[in-house]
């Protein structure tokens, strides 16, 4: 078993950097030879990766670091100023969006309970491929990156109403849908507190005392840790990964160690 998984790794790894180095040549962005490593490695084509779910959680690791890596760029003042595009747009193109798609497979002949599933599927967009190719362009601080950053966190956070209403609209209770959803906010604004507290008044001190150590490892390796116990605090709540590795980014943007 474990020497199947380092042959798909493997493979992966080795189709990926194939296909980077003859896209470079193309002058074709980098996101773009992932996707067509994974379509020839995967089973549909080569079938040199049988079994692509057992990568899913790996690879949500990437995105953990991708995350945290943008939310160094951010700090809480400058996300508070982004709170319209966050809110206003990133609210209006959710329900633009899922109402165009949602009332187009519904007239075409689809149930609503259908409608409203692929509607959620086709509204939100992938931040880990918006934000990296953002970072390439080196477009994050531009006007429309922020604007997109914005509307990628809101799309986050609208992604736990969809998969609330899955289960419901499935033939669970539809009582318990209010219940639900109030919950997940609620458990939504708790851990985000919880994140930008430990932010605040821990990491700061913590981050003193690995200073004094003066060792590149302890560093790299608190950082490590850091990021990664964020992620499994939201991820214990049924919260995207993704969004303890920004909130822990965007505290540890505000420090004296960003560039570090």
């Amino acid at each position: 078993m474990e020497q199947q998984f380092f042959e798909e790794f493997l493979a992966i790894m080795c189709a990926s950097l194939l296909a980077m180095v003859v896209l470079q040549r193309l002058r074709l962005p980098n996101i773009i030879g992932y996707l067509v490593a994974g379509i020839v490695v995967g089973p549909s084509i080569t079938g040199w990766v049988n079994t692509p779910s057992d990568f899913a959680f790996l690879a949500e690791f990437g995105v953990v670091f991708l995350l945290f890596s943008l939310g160094l760029e951010f700090s809480l003042p400058k996300l508070v100023a982004l709170r319209s595009s966050v809110f206003g747009l990133g609210g209006i193109q959710v329900v633009f969006c899922s109402l165009v798609f949602g009332g187009s497979v519904w007239a075409w002949g689809t149930s609503l309970d259908a409608a409203v599933v692929i509607a959620g599927a086709l509204t939100l967009s992938s931040t880990a491929i918006v934000t990296k190719q953002l970072g390439e362009l080196q477009q994050i601080h531009s006007r429309h990156g922020q604007l997109s950053v914005g509307v990628l966190l809101f799309q986050d956070l609208a992604a736990i109403v969809f998969l609330i209403l899955v289960p419901v609209l499935a033939g669970s209770d539809s009582s318990s849908l209010w219940g639900s959803l109030g919950w997940a906010l609620l458990k939504g604004m708790a851990m985000v507190a919880i994140l930008l507290s430990i932010g605040k008044w821990v990491l700061p001190h913590l981050y003193k005392e690995v200073a004094q150590a003066h060792s590149e490892e302890v560093f790299l390796l608190s950082t490590l840790v850091i990021v990664l116990l964020a992620a499994w605090l939201t991820h214990s709540f049924h919260l995207s990964m993704a969004l303890g590795g920004f909130v822990i980014g965007m505290m540890l943007g505000e420090s004296h160690f960003k560039h570090q």
